[in-house]
């Protein structure tokens, strides 16, 4: 059993901050992007695991493939995950 959460865009730049220079598996997610995904993970139960599915046209889907959305989607929810682990570890 798993949550499933599904994201419909037109195209993969709409996921992510426009303004971050990194490359694309390493760039920042847009901020509505995030806080709709993260806004639907914490409505789910956390004892589950947890499946993003991106809708997108077939030729963005390509596009997606070729420069790794998958992998920039877990590097960024890795991070995020991280940060407030250690930002929780600070607090205690």
């Amino acid at each position: 059993m798993h949550g499933l959460i599904e994201v419909r865009v037109k195209e993969v730049s709409q996921l992510f901050n426009s303004l971050d220079p990194s490359p694309f598996h390493e760039r920042d997610l847009d901020d509505d992007a995030e806080a709709y995904i993260v806004g639907w993970a914490q409505e789910l139960p956390s004892n589950i695991p947890i499946r993003l599915m991106v809708h997108l046209p077939e030729a963005e889907h390509k596009r997606a493939e070729e420069r790794g959305l998958a992998m920039a989607l877990e590097n960024f929810f890795n991070y995020r995950a991280d940060m407030v682990t250690h930002q929780l570890n600070e607090l205690l």
